[in-house]
């Protein structure tokens, strides 16, 4: 097989891996997006849009003398969109579920936290 054509080929698996990372990290957001309100939403989607369009840069800098082709964005394309009709199904509840449990965990320590501080003005009134 010809060097340039492996080349293009190892730039298109990269493109695509860019895209499934992409999802990826769109899937990792979205329950921290549905449980912290609109403001968090926005804010993060600023975070997701940066850091998308920073990838890409990056991407197309080192790609092929700093040239992004419409291959290779259509190949991120695919990746995106695969990931988000075939994996992000199967990892979606499974991310739900461990910001639950998270989330669960955060308010047992609060409450622990809460307990300690009214037991603290307590003690410290009667001295």
């Amino acid at each position: 097989m010809n060097s340039e054509i492996k080349e293009e080929l190892i730039w298109l698996a990269a493109a695509l891996v860019l895209g499934i990372s992409a999802g990826l990290l769109y899937d990792l957001l979205r329950p921290l997006r549905n449980h912290w309100g609109k403001a968090a939403g926005i804010i993060l989607d600023i975070i997701y849009a940066a850091a998308g369009g920073i990838s890409l840069f990056l991407f197309a800098m080192a790609s092929d003398d700093c040239r992004l082709g419409l291959w290779q964005l259509s190949t991120a394309l695919v990746g995106f969109l695969a990931y988000l009709h075939i994996l992000s199904p199967l990892f979606s509840p499974v991310l739900n579920s461990v910001y639950g449990h998270l989330k669960a965990f955060v308010e047992k320590i609060e409450n622990i936290l809460k307990k300690f501080q009214i037991s603290a003005k307590n003690l410290f009134k009667k001295m």
